[in-house]
């Protein structure tokens, strides 16, 4: 895929929206599974995730001056956005990363669709004094990036066979997770199981409704 900077977006967003959009393409030639069951893996867990989970999205976080010129950028490449809606894990993960208060973060989620491709999720960070120590550090080590997949059919059984899945079977480590009332308001909000592998990255188990005990299990696992 070859894409030109839109002149409104910083070079560095560009670039990791670049990236981003890449991966995707990627993942729709691939699957998500394929690489979930490379070497070394459990078939029969690869097979057992993708019975229960559908791939969704991928993400990224990055930090325009207005959530408008990622917006503009994603148009501009063909991508559909939606209502830009606030974050709540991920303006948490940042605070306590960086030991900042969680009013000095001003998070925002942008989704984008493109017909036959996974969907995107643009974690934005608009840029202040405050901020610029958080860019360069997340830009250097890209800790929101990820994959994520969607469970069908969520249930609190449902949700804690596939954590203890992803750490007991395929080798993940449990990396946070939350609540968000703001995304699917109308299914109840959005829940998010994080992992992560040495080799795979980070990959998100997400899912329409609030489950407050799973996610009290996940984050003590």
């Amino acid at each position: 895929m070859t894409t030109v900077r839109h002149s409104a977006l910083n070079a560095a967003d560009t670039a990791e929206l670049e990236r981003l959009v890449q991966r995707a393409a990627r993942s729709r030639r691939n699957g998500l599974f394929p690489v979930m069951g490379s070497p070394g893996t459990d078939p029969d867990a690869v097979a057992e995730l993708a019975t229960d989970c559908a791939f969704d999205h991928v993400a990224t976080l990055v930090f325009p001056r207005t959530i408008n010129e990622v917006r503009d950028c994603l148009t501009t490449w063909g991508w559909v956005c939606a209502p830009a809606v606030p974050s709540v894990v991920v303006r948490g993960r940042l605070a306590a990363r960086y030991a900042l208060r969680l009013e000095d973060l001003d998070v925002w989620i942008l989704h984008a669709r493109k017909e036959g491709h996974p969907n995107l999720e643009v974690f934005c960070l608009p840029a202040n004094r405050v901020v610029d120590i958080v860019a360069a550090s997340e830009r250097r080590e890209g800790n929101e990036r990820h994959l994520a997949l969607l469970v069908r059919n969520p249930a609190p059984e449902t949700l804690d066979r596939l954590a203890h899945l992803m750490v007991g079977r395929l080798g993940m480590v449990p990396d946070g997770g939350g609540y968000n009332p703001h995304e699917d308001r109308a299914a109840g909000g959005r829940s998010v199981l994080y992992f992560r592998h040495p080799l795979r990255g980070r990959l998100e188990v997400t899912c329409a409704g609030e489950f407050s005990d799973v996610l009290d299990r996940h984050l003590f696992l």
